[in-house]
């Protein structure tokens, strides 16, 4: 996967790493453990090694806030946006699909 990332690292104070998942061009997926609800979840991780620039972050908060109102039984919708102080990659967490 990453080397920016490690299994039982925790992210923004709540998301601990339990497993890589995927990765692709531009993205990493990691099975995380919420550590305040206690839930699995996933969470995909966007240029993990070398973040966005401050276009590329709002352009990213624009996508995330027109999708965050959609309701589908056939789509997985993102309900959490952050951004990693570190490197400046946006991340998004959703629910966990153990079938992809």
């Amino acid at each position: 996967m990453s080397d920016n990332f490690q299994k039982g690292q925790i992210l923004s104070n709540r998301y601990q790493l339990l497993e890589p998942l995927g990765k692709g061009g531009f993205s990493v997926v990691w099975l995380v453990e919420d550590t305040v609800s206690g839930t699995e979840a996933a969470i995909k991780i966007y240029a993990p090694d070398k973040g966005l620039d401050q276009d590329g972050l709002d352009q990213f908060r624009k996508e995330y806030g027109r999708t965050r109102g959609l309701q589908h039984p056939h789509l997985l919708v993102p309900d959490h946006l952050d951004i990693l102080p570190e490197t400046q990659s946006p991340y998004l967490k959703m629910r966990y699909c153990s079938n992809g």
